[in-house]
Parts: structure tokens; C-alpha cells; sequence
């Protein structure tokens, strides 16, 4: 790289990760003097500093000398900072920011959204793959606990990844008549439509980054289940757009999605507001910010 690039020429470097990314902004901030700014993500926190204990010291030097921290989360960043010896966490807590992923404009269009009739079908919607990381198991059975109560409709947009074949057995049976996967969806148009055609967006994964169908969702009025200490936990103020549950427990997904679905009518209009704060405009100028207050 350094054969084709004048290095010397840059003013900043934006470490995409921290292990990999990390290492090589560290070591030209080392030879260069360049400045740098480091970015914590999932196979950072989830990977790495699991099975690779023996790169903690490069992962450590290279937060040490980062002028600035990014966690595109406040669960990632909380999780993160509880992992670090007292000394070092002091140090990047004071030197780190939240900066989420954006969403595209075509999602903030302004829309008018028909009210739901009383006596209607609660509709659940998930969207992504079905990889058992996204836990759609405990989806059909914390619904089947729903319909239990009142006429309710599941439907899961997406598939493939490791769980897909089970998940379609699960749905071939009578065990969840009130679901149905729609398969994947590539038009933005059509996914849209999707979305505010439903109540409700689910997606209880493990382990979450961020999400960007969360705040898709948001966008078209759906308030969002989501799991405790993962994606966009902390985000929002408890008791509004969203619902933090135990993906481990049916019970507390159920409760979660029968929480927001005794409010939608009174918070859709909030989760159309909280979603323009994820425009790529705010974002992109949150960046200029962080980069322009770094000398």
C-alpha cells in the first residue's frame, strides 16, 4: 500500500475496527504521525476479544493512542468499557462517542399512515435472514403465546443463513397457523410497503451491532422489539418507540410485543420523529464534527 499511496499526504485515519483496521492505523500514526479515529464493532467486542486473548495488547495500544472512539451503539459501548481495566476505561469513556449507522432518505419520505381498526389482526413483522443468531425460533413461539389472547399474523421477510431450514419446517407444520415467510425482498418500494402494512417489528437477535431494519421500521410508524444490551438498546427512553426483552425467554418477547401493540396508535407518530435522527445528513455531519475537532 505504501508503494502506491503517499500516506504523509493525509491529515487523519479512520480505523474502520478495531483489531484488524486498528492495527494498521496504529502503526502508521506511529511512522506518519497521523492522527486517528477507531471504530468498536461486533466482531470486535464478539469475536476477537473472546477467542483472541493473545491480541489484547495490540487491541489496548490502539485504543491508547486513538484520539477518538466510535461505537456505533450505547449497548456496544457499555459492554465494551465493562470488559477494560479500570485505568483504560476511564481513558476511552472520555475520549469515545455514539455515532449510529444512518438510514438512506427514501425511508424519511413523510407518509400518511391509515389508523388501525379496532378488532384487526396485531401484525408482527421481521425482516433479514434467518441465521439462529436471529433467534426466530423463540419469535414463533413467544407469537403462538399472543394468539393465545388475540387474532394475531407473523410475517417473516427474508431467509437463508444457517437456521433457514429449520425455521421453514417449524412453519410447515400446525403448530404457528398464524405465520407466513414472505422470502426476500430486494425493492426498497415493495419492502416499504411491507413495513407499513404491519404493527409490529420483532427481531430478538443475540447479538445485534445496530440493526438498520430497526430504524427502518421506525420509520414507517412500526415501534420495534429488540433485544436487552444489543443493536439499538439506548436509544430510545423506555416505555416509547421500543421494547428491550431477554431473547432467551418467550415470555418477555411476548411481553414486549403486547407492550407496544397497547400504545401504537399514540407512539407511531413518535417512531417517524426518532427515525430522522438516523438520517445520513445527521450523521454525516456528526462525522465532520468529530474529524474537524481532531488536530
Amino acid at each position: 500500500m505504501l508503494r502506491s499511496i503517499d500516506v504523509s499526504q493525509f491529515e487523519l485515519i479512520h480505523a474502520h475496527t478495531l483489531y484488524s483496521d486498528g492495527a494498521v492505523a496504529l502503526r502508521l500514526q506511529k511512522r506518519f504521525n497521523i492522527p486517528y479515529v477507531v471504530a468498536v464493532r461486533n466482531t470486535d467486542l464478539n469475536v476477537f476479544t473472546r477467542f483472541r486473548p493473545d491480541l489484547r495488547w495490540i487491541a489496548h495500544a490502539t485504543l491508547r493512542e486513538a484520539s477518538r472512539v466510535v461505537f456505533l451503539s450505547p449497548a456496544y459501548r457499555k459492554q465494551f468499557l465493562s470488559r477494560l481495566d479500570r485505568p483504560l476505561r476511564e481513558e476511552v469513556e472520555r475520549k469515545s462517542i455514539v455515532l449510529a449507522n444512518g438510514l438512506n432518505s427514501f425511508w424519511l419520505e413523510t407518509f400518511s399512515r391509515p389508523t388501525r381498526g379496532s378488532g384487526s389482526q396485531l401484525r408482527i413483522l421481521y425482516v433479514g435472514q434467518f441465521s439462529d443468531n436471529k433467534n426466530l425460533h423463540n419469535v414463533l413461539r413467544a407469537t403462538a403465546l399472543i394468539a393465545r389472547r388475540t387474532p394475531v399474523e407473523l410475517t417473516l421477510v427474508g431467509g437463508g443463513g444457517a437456521g433457514d431450514g429449520h425455521i421453514r419446517k417449524a412453519i410447515a407444520t400446525e403448530r404457528y397457523p398464524f405465520a407466513r415467510i414472505h422470502g426476500r425482498v430486494d425493492d426498497p418500494v415493495e419492502l416499504r410497503s411491507l413495513y407499513r402494512d404491519h404493527d409490529v417489528f420483532v427481531m430478538p437477535s443475540f447479538k445485534e451491532t445496530f440493526g438498520v431494519a430497526y430504524i427502518e421500521a421506525l420509520s414507517q410508524g412500526l415501534p420495534i422489539v429488540h433485544s436487552r444490551g444489543q443493536g439499538v438498546d439506548g436509544f430510545f427512553p423506555p416505555g416509547t418507540v421500543s421494547e428491550a426483552v431477554d431473547p432467551s425467554s418467550i415470555d418477555s418477547i411476548a411481553k414486549g410485543i403486547e407492550s407496544l401493540a397497547s400504545r401504537l396508535e399514540r407512539v407511531r407518530p413518535v417512531c417517524v420523529r426518532e427515525a430522522r435522527n438516523f438520517s445520513w445528513d445527521s450523521i454525516a455531519l456528526r462525522y465532520k464534527e468529530l474529524y474537524s475537532g481532531i488536530g
